[in-house]
């Protein structure tokens, strides 16, 4: 994944993602290939994750749904969740997929941000989906 450059909090302006102390962070996609973790530099675990799962909507569209984010109690307030979400959406969006998001962290980040992704509402059926994927 490319850094991401913004004047929202989520980048320095010179290609950093960082958090809202200035601290630099990183967005990575975890080895199961269904979460996107977030990290301090140099560290091993991720202090967030973002899980999502991939599907074909019943239009035949790809899709990436959302389903659950958190960060650490510990880091409240340094604005990870919406570093790592904006990235996670900004990736899903790079790569021609549709974004349900099942999380409300992810649906209410969306409105609030005015993301310019294609979203898809979300559904009894999706929810019903990603309950079985457990």
């Amino acid at each position: 994944m490319s850094e991401m450059n913004s004047s929202d909090g989520t980048g320095s302006g010179n290609g950093q993602l960082t958090d809202r102390t200035g601290a630099p962070v990183e967005v990575r996609l975890l080895p199961d290939g269904e979460t996107y973790g977030l990290f301090f530099p140099g560290d091993s675990e991720p202090v967030g994750r973002a899980h999502f799962l991939d599907r074909t909507g019943a239009d035949g569209v790809a899709e990436r749904v959302f389903h659950h984010t958190v960060v650490g109690e510990e880091f409240g307030g340094r604005g990870l969740a919406g570093v790592l979400v904006s990235r996670a959406l900004d990736e899903a969006r790079d790569r021609g997929l549709r974004v349900v998001p099942v999380c409300s962290y992810v649906a209410g980040w969306i409105r609030k941000n005015n993301w310019d992704g294609p979203v898809a509402p979300v559904t009894d059926e999706v929810e019903d989906w990603v309950a079985d994927q457990a």
